[in-house]
């Protein structure tokens, strides 16, 4: 995602290509079918969303991720200036229901701002979210090429070798603070999530190695990451 104006979320692209990478390699050869969109326009992403198939089945659950920046009060800021920010339910379709077989995983700063508002309870419906921050939250990026404020390739070396074998030869070595959650929670669960509560069950590992990680990291570098609704 690279904006006009301020810093860029490589780290956020690279994220969204490990996770397509575990979901992937958790198919073990079945077909996945997936898209990544990068600095859409609004109509752009009125559209992607408006074309998420419904997910009322639970045999073959439908994987959303977001990354982009966010306001305080929970609007999508898009990249070119001159599309300025929208609220979510200026960029959601109409509700179609209950969607028991969509998870989401929003990868955002103030996410859970943003998971509160009806209008996301409404039309996006998801069973479960997995989120990077909470509603005052910044969040950050880790960089496993650097050895300050922590040297994660040394700590964590199972993923930064899963992470080099599968990014592409030209990744930086930048995550998001949940895309390293997500591999370091990945790679300690053999089989893919079959129902809600085996998302939940992997949800709740992430909210565990989100909480070691934050015992590493100064307070001011990293964000508190959650599902909602919690696991029962």
């Amino acid at each position: 995602m690279d904006y006009e104006r301020g810093k860029s979320l490589r780290a956020w692209g690279a994220t969204a290509q490990a996770i397509q990478a575990s979901l992937a390699e958790w198919q073990s050869g079945q077909t996945l079918t997936g898209i990544i969109v990068t600095n859409p326009s609004p109509m752009e992403l009125q559209k992607l969303l408006r074309s998420l198939p419904d997910a009322a089945a639970t045999d073959r659950f439908q994987v959303v991720y977001f990354g982009a920046r966010h306001t305080v009060t929970g609007d999508w800021e898009f990249t070119r200036q001159d599309d300025g920010e929208r609220a979510w339910d200026a960029l959601l379709p109409a509700a179609r229901g209950l969607q028991p077989g969509r998870v989401v995983i929003l990868d955002i700063c103030h996410a859970g701002t943003v998971c509160a508002q009806p209008t996301w309870r409404e039309r996006l419906a998801p069973a479960a979210t997995l989120l990077a921050s909470d509603r005052k939250e910044w969040t950050y990026e880790l960089d496993f090429n650097c050895r300050q404020p922590v040297d994660l390739s040394s700590r964590y070396p199972a993923a930064a070798a899963w992470l080099r074998g599968h990014l592409p030869s030209d990744w930086d070595g930048r995550l998001s603070n949940l895309g390293v959650v997500w591999v370091l929670a990945y790679l300690q669960t053999p089989q893919v999530p079959h129902n809600l509560r085996d998302w939940q069950d992997f949800f709740a590992h992430c909210e565990h190695e989100g909480a070691q990680l934050r015992e590493l990291l100064p307070p001011d570098r990293i964000s508190f990451i959650r599902q909602d609704p919690p696991r029962p």
